[in-house]
């Protein structure tokens, strides 16, 4: 395992990667504030996912969309719960982007030095 971590630093510089992500300072005054761009993240994740295992079981067609969707519903085992979470997660993803983009120009996220970070979001 020691060489498999050593080959990727070499490589990749996965150790300064991590504390760029990881061991960063936050500033003062953002608290729970400073969260919202990866809780974004995360319900992306999860509506990918979730809509991804919802489009495996849905059909597209007039005939079988409405028949789909209640085998989903109904008869898929967690059918609803994925669909729940999915329905859900839309709704908290408005937010979550709402929220993240007044926070980072309150508190000013966009200058310098985390330009990059800050077209990437975009």
């Amino acid at each position: 395992m020691t060489n498999l971590s050593e080959w990727l630093e070499k490589r990749a510089g996965i150790n300064q990667i991590y504390n760029v992500l990881f061991l960063r300072k936050i500033p003062r005054g953002a608290g729970w504030l400073y969260t919202l761009g990866f809780a974004t993240l995360f319900v992306f994740i999860l509506q990918a996912v979730t809509g991804t295992m919802l489009a495996l079981f849905y059909v597209p067609s007039p005939d079988h969309a409405y028949e789909s969707v209640r085998f989903i519903q109904y008869v898929l085992p967690f059918g609803s719960l994925i669909r729940g979470i999915h329905r859900w997660g839309s709704s908290a993803m408005i937010v979550l982007i709402g929220l993240h983009l007044v926070t980072v120009f309150v508190l000013g996220a966009y200058k310098h030095p985390r330009e990059i970070t800050w077209v990437a979001g975009v």
